[in-house]
């Protein structure tokens, strides 16, 4: 379990995500997307390299980039290869549940894969989570 699955509530009333409702459940889900998101990518050979959230933010692990997604609404995760030659970014919107993964950049001619990475990893998740 991860602090974003145990966020404080602003409801006087609620002192966990278990007694909150769909704000919180969802907060919870959009964690859990992101971080399969995350170490996903990261076993493909792609690795989180800085987060886009109205300022470049460089990170170098899941915590940070956690950290970075969850601190706005939303986000563009830039993703570095193995070698360093290719970065993509994928846009995440948080609010939107299980479809927080908006977007994502690729190369037309799928020379990298990571097109073709991602909807693997989209429909692992709508599997999964959906």
């Amino acid at each position: 379990m991860s602090k974003y699955d145990l966020l404080p509530c602003t409801h006087r009333t609620h002192k966990s995500v278990k007694d909150c409702t769909y704000a919180h459940e969802r907060l919870a889900l959009e964690a859990r997307i992101v971080r399969h998101l995350i170490r996903s990518l990261k076993a493909a050979g792609w690795k989180p390299f800085a987060v886009w959230t109205g300022d470049k933010e460089f990170v170098r692990n899941e915590t940070e980039t956690m950290d970075a997604v969850f601190s706005v609404d939303e986000a563009a995760v830039v993703f570095r290869s193995a070698d360093s030659a290719r970065k993509h970014s994928v846009m995440i919107v948080l609010g939107n549940g299980i479809d927080c993964i908006t977007d994502w950049g690729f190369d037309p001619a799928g020379l990298d894969n990571f097109d073709a990475t991602m909807d693997k990893i989209t429909d692992e998740i709508s599997e999964r989570y959906g």
